[in-house]
């Protein structure tokens, strides 16, 4: 394999990279490969990935995902594309992964960091292992690239491009799209003093959300009402926002909060492989049926 790779994890400034890699491959008459990312847990023992069924699945809608937007920034070409694209997907841990690809390619591209909500807190180490560690030439495009002078349009295209922000409703659909990677979200509910809100590391099954706890924690403990049958109405929200570019998306879910409490439920929890970040002991988890789901995504024209 040789030609141009970019690293993809859908957020905004993956985004532009994406763009800029597809101008770059199209003027260099190169193929372009995409590389999304699937990140999971290391298991604590060999240091190596904790690979489930379920992170399989979600390789594939990570694989998804990069194809759409392949397909919706490559439509803004017109004829100038690059020879070919490929996407490739792969589950383990970003920084290696690119490295490897570095090895067979002419030319990494990355997108800058920027502060994409608590579940990319680790892109910008991700990013300095790839510069310093890569095995050819990396390209790190900024985050404004796009109003930079030069940069205001795509080959073979004329106009100008317009900065003004657009918010966008989501679908259910395009909601459990882009939540359903897991990661960090935010619980939100009522417990013994009052509305409270924790974070907690979260994965999507069968479409629900799934997360660890123990009876001995506010997540547990206040999430119980102690009545068969009778669940807390609970909101999990979850985001990735550029601070840089002011944009990003949000994912708000309503449901009951459940207690997997039940041996085939328990061993649901096991095979989906939520680990919890702060370690400890979390026998519990907890799933939350969405009875609604909402979303918006705030962008800027290009």
């Amino acid at each position: 394999m040789t030609g141009i790779t970019v690293g993809f994890d859908g957020s905004p400034n993956a985004r532009r990279a994406l763009e800029w890699a597809l101008e770059e491959a199209a003027l260099q008459h190169t193929v372009l490969t995409v590389a999304t990312v699937h990140e999971v847990t290391n298991n604590r023992w060999t240091g190596g990935p904790i690979v489930t069924r379920a992170d399989r699945d979600a390789e594939r809608l990570a694989r998804q995902n990069a194809g759409e937007a392949v397909t919706a920034a490559a439509s803004q070409l017109g004829d100038h594309r690059p020879t070919s694209i490929r996407v490739r997907a792969m589950t383990g841990f970003a920084a290696p992964e690119l490295i490897g690809m570095s090895r067979v390619s002419d030319l990494l591209v990355l997108g800058a960091h920027g502060a994409g909500g608590l579940n990319r807190l680790l892109a910008g180490s991700v990013s300095d292992q790839v510069v310093h560690h890569a095995a050819c030439p990396v390209i790190v495009v900024p985050a404004d690239y796009r109003s930079q002078p030069g940069h205001g349009r795509a080959p073979g295209r004329e106009g100008s491009t317009t900065m003004e922000p657009t918010v966008e409703q989501l679908t259910e659909d395009e909601c459990f799209r882009l939540i359903s990677p897991g990661g960090v979200g935010r619980l939100a509910f009522t417990g013994r003093y009052g509305l409270t809100v924790f974070p907690v590391n979260y994965k999507v099954h069968d479409g629900s959300v799934m997360f660890r706890t123990a009876d001995d924690i506010p997540t547990g403990e206040d999430l119980r009402t102690g009545i068969p049958c009778a669940e807390y109405k609970v909101a999990f929200e979850v985001d990735a926002v550029d601070e840089t570019t002011h944009e990003g998306w949000s994912v708000l879910i309503h449901g009951p909060a459940h207690h997997m409490d039940t041996c085939a439920e328990r061993d649901t929890a096991r095979q989906v492989g939520i680990e919890p970040w702060v370690g400890g002991k979390r026998d519990d988890a907890v799933s939350i049926t969405p009875t609604r789901i909402t979303g918006r995504r705030i962008r800027h024209g290009s």
